[in-house]
């Protein structure tokens, strides 16, 4: 999965949740920032991959395998909330874990597994502009979540869009 693809099925799975209907094409190259033919070559990888899927009525997207987050444990959902940077839990070292999970880097685009207190690998997270790794250490000092989730988010998109390479 590429980090446009990543973009793609984040925005596809939020405007659900938020929204409850899924995004037109049109919202989704908003949404990305990116033109209206490269959102739609996304959203049919995604469809192709099995990740989205067609319908033949509405908006015509769902999400392909949507799961019943009802079955899932409470430590799961409060770890992934952390990973992503939604709740201030990521950089406390002393925040409990899920026995036996593995936390990795808040960048959807990684896999490498970070230590107990630590947001994103090394690799990304010297990557970030240093003013914006003040940024989610200030708000998270400060305890401000709302500021906390958008400095995260932010280094997350720069991760995914490939920008901090250059």
């Amino acid at each position: 999965m590429t980090p446009l693809h990543a973009r793609v099925l984040d925005n596809v799975r939020e405007a659900i949740a938020v929204g409850g209907l899924t995004p037109t094409i049109a919202d989704v190259a908003k949404l990305t920032d990116t033109p209206y033919g490269t959102a739609l070559y996304a959203v049919r990888a995604l469809v192709e991959a099995g990740l989205l899927a067609k319908e033949k009525s509405g908006r015509g997207l769902r999400l392909a395998d949507a799961p019943d987050l009802r079955g899932v444990a409470t430590d799961e959902l409060a770890g992934e909330l952390a990973r992503r940077g939604v709740t201030l839990a990521s950089l406390d070292r002393t925040a409990p874990r899920a026995l036996g999970r593995v936390v990795t880097c808040a960048a959807d685009s990684c896999a490498v597994a970070v230590e107990r207190g630590h947001l994103m690998c090394h690799q990304h997270w010297f990557a970030l502009p240093p003013t914006l790794r003040e940024r989610i250490t200030r708000s998270n000092a400060r305890r401000d979540r709302d500021a906390f989730a958008r400095a995260v988010t932010e280094a997350r998109d720069l991760i995914d869009s490939g920008k901090w390479r250059k």
